[in-house]
């Protein structure tokens, strides 16, 4: 699967199921500067949710150098790199929506572990298509600036 690159025509937008964005923002229960860095259609829109950014809206999450005390969202996949060393940058909370073996590869661990520890990863049946099937597990990944046991959630049906 070929995926968007900035200024490309193709697309690696697949939107979250709003039912799922929330069921995670309830399940972690962030709290103050919350920022969806992709908000895409407005899946993690909740009242903990404080800020977003979305490029085709003119926010250009990569072009901002504030602070936050979460992040969370479904990042384009092909930028992912781009958007986790940014997000870990700027934020004490980074947690991502994506398929686990991208989530757990050594670069991306390592990226991680500079500042942050993981604490969770939450697996979770794929979306229905449009979602790539392409047999990956879906995760949400949580790495906090604080220490603590790393636990495993499962949300398969």
């Amino acid at each position: 699967m070929k995926f968007m690159k900035r200024g490309s025509q193709k697309s690696d937008i697949f939107l979250t199921p709003p039912a799922l964005a929330q069921r995670i923002i309830n399940h972690l229960n962030p709290s103050g500067r919350v920022l969806d860095p992709c908000r895409g259609k407005g899946a993690f829109d909740h009242p903990r949710v404080t800020d977003w950014c979305e490029i085709a809206d003119g926010r250009d999450f990569l072009s901002c150098n504030e602070s936050w005390d979460w992040i969370i969202s479904n990042p384009p996949w092909s930028e992912f790199n781009l958007f986790n060393r940014h997000a870990l940058a700027h934020s004490d909370n980074v947690v991502w929506l994506y398929h686990l073996p991208g989530l757990l590869t050594s670069r991306r661990l390592r990226d991680g572990d500079k500042h942050h520890h993981l604490r969770e990863i939450i697996i979770i049946d794929a979306p229905p298509d449009p979602w790539p099937q392409n047999g990956f597990q879906v995760a949400a990944a949580w790495w906090s600036k604080t220490d603590g046991p790393m636990q495993w959630t499962d949300w398969r049906a």
